[in-house]
């Protein structure tokens, strides 16, 4: 076994592309962490007591919306005080992620045709359209007129957001009733408001659940990114080691391995051991790079690099089991770079899963990052939990790899 190892890390350590996923791929990903990526992380930090602004028709609702709100676009053809109080006291109730666009002198015609074009588009519960008269028509009494509501989806919350808006509209209307102007009618609005107590929204974690801070949040979302940079790493390292079974393969030195007695387990486990070393490898030169950029994690560094190790070990195992079923370089090589891109997609490391739907969310779940990246929340909050967790996850994955590798390597010898 022993000399399997030697010869195998040999390979590798002439092989140039190995060298480039072992020293570049832990510097990409200390670099990207250690990027300021507010912006990219905007989407779950919005404040639910502020309202949302759409620049222009490339930002679309969906994606700016604050998780688990009712959310409404709407088109804001008026841009008064009167109806940026109205829009303000929807955001203020806590269930609604109210996106505007500003959009002046927009047409209820218009408004018609934007709304059927976005709700093809665009995932929001309901569209709200003011007018550019909004003022003049709702002090004089034409609320049907002076804004209109689309609802484009079958959420209950619907009736709050309606019942939200006429209570407004008849504080608007009272208060308009003592003769005062649309602006001044805002003021004393914004005057009464602010006599009554401060209400606080809170969120509170459901069963199951895991509550993050803002800054848990976005050291949650740099750590996905690096995630995703490491795990091609690890991958496509591995591949390397799935590259010497499968020259060995074509070259029948599996055969004369055979020959001399030793079994294909013993053989197959030799290559495991190597997937080992590589992984190991690649995590010490990230901790070099860490150490020496100053890195830090909200989790710690040490417990970063355990789960990044336990990580990259399933992955190059992975790229082994690729090497033995498939038999070709070319198409492990595919194989490798699809199982990365698809995993990375589907667990939650460049976008959170919240809004999935459930067949996507229990697909997520095959994936083996899906389960590191609910760990760290785990780990944020101090609970063990997340290290059982992954401990359990890696051990699961590879008896189903080392299982799945016998049996493959069994078949080929078959074969030949």
């Amino acid at each position: 076994m022993s000399i399997i190892i030697r010869t195998t890390l040999k390979l590798l350590f002439r092989n140039k592309g190995f060298w480039f996923f072992l020293l570049i791929a832990p510097a990409l990903s200390v670099l990207i962490y250690s990027l300021n990526m507010d912006s990219l992380s905007m989407y779950l930090e919005h404040d639910n007591n502020k309202i949302i602004e759409i620049e222009d028709d490339t930002v679309k609702a969906a994606y700016v919306r604050v998780e688990d709100t009712f959310c409404v676009k709407v088109y804001d053809a008026s841009g008064t005080k009167l109806s940026e109080y109205m829009l303000n006291k929807l955001t203020k109730s806590g269930m609604f992620s109210i996106c505007r666009q500003h959009m002046n002198d927009l047409t209820l015609a218009e408004a018609d045709k934007r709304v059927d074009k976005d709700t093809k588009n665009d995932k929001a519960g309901a569209f709200l359209y003011l007018s550019p008269d909004f003022d003049r028509l709702i002090t004089e009494g034409k609320v049907s007129e002076a804004f209109k509501i689309y609802i484009t989806s079958e959420d209950d919350r619907y009736g709050i957001l309606d019942r939200e808006i006429k209570n407004v509209v008849s504080d608007i209307l009272d208060t308009s009733a003592e003769g005062l102007s649309a602006d001044a009618a805002a003021a004393a609005l914004a005057e009464k408001d602010a006599l009554l107590p401060e209400k606080e929204v809170v969120s509170l974690a459901g069963k199951n659940e895991v509550s993050l801070t803002a800054e848990q949040t976005r050291e949650k979302t740099r750590i996905g990114y690096a995630f995703a940079i490491l795990s091609m790493g690890f991958i496509f390292s591995g591949i390397f080691v799935a590259h010497s079974v499968i020259e060995e393969q074509k070259d029948k030195v599996l055969l004369r391995i055979d020959l001399t007695g030793t079994k294909s387990i013993v053989y197959f486990a030799a290559k495991f051991i190597t997937s080992i070393i590589t992984s190991v490898m690649l995590t010490t030169v990230l901790l070099l790079y860490l150490f020496i950029a100053g890195t830090e994690f909200g989790m710690g560094r040490m417990n970063f690099i355990l789960m990044v190790f336990l990580m990259g070990f399933i992955f190059s195992s992975l790229s082994l089991l690729l090497g033995v079923v498939i038999g070709n370089a070319m198409s492990a090589n595919y194989a490798a770079f699809t199982i990365w891109a698809m995993s990375s997609l589907l667990s939650g490391l460049y976008f959170p899963l919240g809004e999935m739907k459930n067949g996507t969310k229990m697909l997520s779940y095959m994936m083996p990052q899906r389960w590191f990246m609910d760990s760290t929340d785990l780990i944020f909050t101090g609970d063990n939990k997340g290290y059982f967790m992954v401990l359990c996850i890696t051990a699961a994955y590879l008896l189903i790899i080392i299982s799945l590798g016998g049996v493959g390597l069994k078949l080929k010898k078959n074969e030949a």
